[in-house]
């Protein structure tokens, strides 16, 4: 099941937060661990938020030991680990 979750994610379409240099806007725990948060939806998207629209296999090259956070705080929320991401896409 987490393989078809997985192609998903990759298949998939998200807003990204991003800089206005168009990169991607990664965060960090207070324990030191990386994180991407992404969107399925503008309507889980926080107000003000500057995103841009991607595949999620455009999402790859920044997910190596980051966790990829799908709607965060929202009801359809989840996180894949970057790295399974990475192998499913190779």
């Amino acid at each position: 099941p987490q393989d078809r979750v997985l192609q998903a994610a990759l298949e998939g379409l998200f807003l990204v937060e991003a800089d206005p240099q168009g990169s991607f806007r990664l965060g960090q725990t207070p324990a030191g661990a990386r994180f991407l948060a992404v969107y399925t939806s503008p309507g889980y998207v926080p107000a003000g938020a500057n995103t841009v629209q991607v595949p999620g296999r455009a999402l790859l090259p920044v997910l190596a030991g980051t966790t990829l956070v799908i709607n965060p705080g929202g009801q359809m929320g989840i996180e894949l680990p970057g790295d399974d991401l990475l192998a499913a896409g190779s």
